[in-house]
C-alpha cells in the first residue's frame, strides 16, 4: 500500500488526486484521473461550491477530439522547456502533445506564445524581498 500513497513523484495517489483550493484536501476521481494530459488543454478540473469535482470544456470539442487538462497549473503559461522539466519531475513523461511538438494552428500558438509573454512578465514584475 505505501508505494500507492507515499506522496512521492512516483506515487499513484499523487500522481493522480487533485488539490482543493487550499491546497490542503486531496480529491482522488477515479474518472477524472483517466484523462490526458496537454499544455493546451480543451478542459479544466473544477472543484465546486457544492463539493463535487466537475470538469468543464474551455470549448465545444469536435467529433474524435480527446478531452485532455493541464496536469500543471504552474506550467500551464511556462515556455516549452521549463512545461517539460516541471512534468518530467512530477510525472516522469516527456509531453507531446501539439503545443509541444509545435502542431498547434498558427492563431492558437500565437495565443499560448502571448500568454507565455504575460506570465513571463508577470512574474518579472512581482516585488522581490530585500536582502
Amino acid at each position: 500500500f505505501s508505494h500507492l500513497c507515499g506522496g512521492t513523484p512516483s506515487s499513484l495517489v499523487s500522481q493522480n488526486a487533485f488539490l482543493d483550493a487550499s491546497g490542503t484536501t486531496s480529491y482522488l476521481c477515479r474518472r477524472v484521473s483517466k484523462i490526458n494530459h496537454s499544455c493546451s488543454p480543451r478542459a479544466s478540473v473544477l472543484e465546486c461550491a457544492d463539493g463535487m469535482i466537475r470538469v468543464v470544456t474551455t470549448r465545444p470539442l469536435l467529433a474524435g477530439e480527446e478531452l485532455s487538462i493541464c496536469y500543471s497549473e504552474a506550467a500551464l503559461f511556462q515556455p516549452l522547456a521549463q512545461r517539460q522539466a516541471t512534468l518530467q519531475r512530477k510525472w516522469g513523461f516527456t509531453c507531446g502533445c501539439d503545443r509541444c511538438t509545435g502542431k498547434l494552428s498558427t492563431e492558437e500558438a500565437g495565443l499560448w506564445g502571448l500568454l507565455e509573454r504575460a506570465a513571463d512578465s508577470s512574474d518579472r514584475s512581482k516585488p522581490r524581498p530585500v536582502e
